[in-house]
């Protein structure tokens, strides 16, 4: 009876530790992915920006409109 308990106890922790794994490697999974998907907006972002600047013009008004002095 006692071996039986032990045998049992140990199949539960045993179960109880691949949940907590798999779980665990999910979370990472998720994590990689999202890192991913962030990383590639990230690199978007940094081209729009070099693109914008760039373009980037300046413009200068006149301090009169042709009008007289």
């Amino acid at each position: 009876m006692k071996n039986e308990d032990l045998v049992i106890g140990l199949i539960v922790m045993l179960a109880a530790f691949m949940c907590i794994a798999v779980g665990y490697d999910v979370g990472r999974h998720e994590s990689k992915s999202e890192m991913i998907v962030l990383k590639a907006e990230l690199e978007d972002a940094k081209a729009q920006i070099k693109l914008l600047e760039e373009n980037q013009v300046i413009v200068y008004y006149a301090d009169n409109w042709g009008g007289r002095e």
